[in-house]
């Protein structure tokens, strides 16, 4: 039997930006198959009764992206950053409105969903804990040079965290007993 390995989906949880990233892994490889910036900009004109159905509407985008991206790459664990210290309050609600779609749709799809702090993921990439956006993006692109996928500009920063997230997965206990049961 040929080991094809598992899946991971990661996220970068964000409400206007948000990053994802599909690697397949077995004992021997890891490639990269898939990276996406999912964007969602406010309407211009907004008034204070029409903001909440703004947000409905952006969240919706992202739900229906996360849905797309699990249906298509069935993953078989999705990974996820999450956000330690965030001072706005308005961005902070927002950001776990997009975590929490994330979890929930791995769920529904029975899916095992892991996530690391911010400072985990740049110390896996980079070696250092207070990594820049730009260091973790060169790392992640150096470690699959011969992919092809990437997005352009800053929503390259996104698909990094995810891809880091990703990345830190490999090494989760669920992840390890599913690489051997499915090496064997």
């Amino acid at each position: 039997m040929s080991d094809q390995g598992i899946v991971i989906l990661g996220f970068d949880p964000g409400f206007g930006n948000v990053g994802a990233f599909v690697l397949r892994a077995n004992k021997l490889s890891v490639r990269a198959l898939h990276a996406e910036f999912i964007g969602t900009k406010p309407a211009s004109k907004k008034h204070r009764a029409h903001e909440l159905d703004d947000e409905d509407r952006r969240l919706l985008v992202l739900d229906a992206a996360i849905k797309s991206l699990i249906t298509t790459w069935k993953p078989d664990v999705v990974a996820s950053e999450y956000r330690v210290r965030m001072r706005n309050p308005k961005t902070c609600a927002q950001c776990a409105m997009m975590y929490a779609s994330a979890h929930l749709r791995a769920k529904d799809a029975g899916l095992p969903f892991v996530t690391y702090a911010p400072e985990d993921i740049k110390e896996r990439m980079t070696g250092t804990r207070s990594a820049s956006k730009t260091e973790v993006t060169k790392a992640l692109k150096e470690r699959f040079p011969t992919f092809k996928g990437w997005p352009k500009g800053k929503a390259c920063e996104h698909v990094a965290d995810a891809g880091g997230a990703a990345i830190c997965a490999i090494d989760h206990d669920l992840v390890q007993a599913l690489l051997r049961e499915r090496a064997r």
